[in-house]
């Protein structure tokens, strides 16, 4: 939309994406499920700013308990 030169990846293709999906599921998702049935997952809005990221890293990691 800008009219600059759009560089796209060799890999940034659907095959990729199917494949970046079913890892996805496979290997992460159950991670997840794990942690929150255990009452040790906390999820943090990566689309916020920086500072806001930062901030609600700081406050989970001081509430852990050792």
């Amino acid at each position: 939309d800008c009219g600059g030169e759009l560089y796209q990846r060799g890999d940034d293709n659907e095959a990729t994406m199917k494949k970046r999906l079913s890892v996805y599921e496979a290997s992460t998702r159950p991670l997840i499920d794990y942690y929150k049935g255990a009452g040790i997952y906390t999820e943090i809005d990566g689309r916020q700013p920086i500072d806001k990221v930062t901030e609600d890293l700081i406050n989970v990691l001081s509430s852990v308990k050792e």
